[in-house]
């Protein structure tokens, strides 16, 4: 004889071992997702880690460029016509910079002149490209951060377009 009652515990447990399936293919499938999100996140961390890093650097180059100047230019009384000495550890620094020779004549008739400027943008992963700047306002050398197309925009008017002319 074959009864209903018989048939049950079969089919418990195949809806239990389907239950178990589920389960855990659930389970799977939610651990690769929080390992993706997880890993996603610890990579913009570093990215930005990197980047807040570089920019700090490339601002701190710049500044001590701009003081570099300032200074010669206290001491001689003059505007500085070549790029001076830099302290430790900013001294290979001046390599990566083009020179405005022509800041001292253009700083009477347009203002800010612009005195160097990066060779080549400086290219971030979350952030937008951009260049480093020492310009020259009449009064002090200040050293600025600036994006690459609002560079472009006013390569001309700071004295950069000739010197910035043929950098790719």
């Amino acid at each position: 004889m074959h009864s209903a009652v018989a048939d049950k515990p079969v089919d418990l447990d195949r809806r239990r071992r389907l239950r178990t399936m589920l389960s855990r293919r659930r389970r799977f499938w939610r651990s690769v997702f929080t390992f993706v999100i997880a890993t996603t996140v610890m990579v913009l961390l570093v990215l930005a880690n990197r980047d807040a890093q570089q920019f700090r650097r490339i601002n701190q180059e710049a500044r001590a460029i701009a003081e570099a100047l300032q200074a010669k230019a206290a001491e001689t009384g003059d505007l500085p016509l070549l790029m001076p000495n830099l302290p430790s550890p900013y001294g290979e620094a001046a390599k990566r910079y083009y020179f405005n020779m022509y800041y001292v004549e253009q700083q009477r008739w347009s203002r800010p002149a612009g005195v160097c400027c990066s060779k080549k943008p400086w290219d971030f992963f979350l952030r937008s490209s951009g260049r480093v700047v020492v310009l020259y306002d009449g009064d002090k050398f200040v050293a600025q951060w600036m994006p690459e197309d609002e560079f472009h925009k006013l390569a001309d008017k700071l004295g950069f377009g000739r010197l910035t002319a043929t950098s790719p």
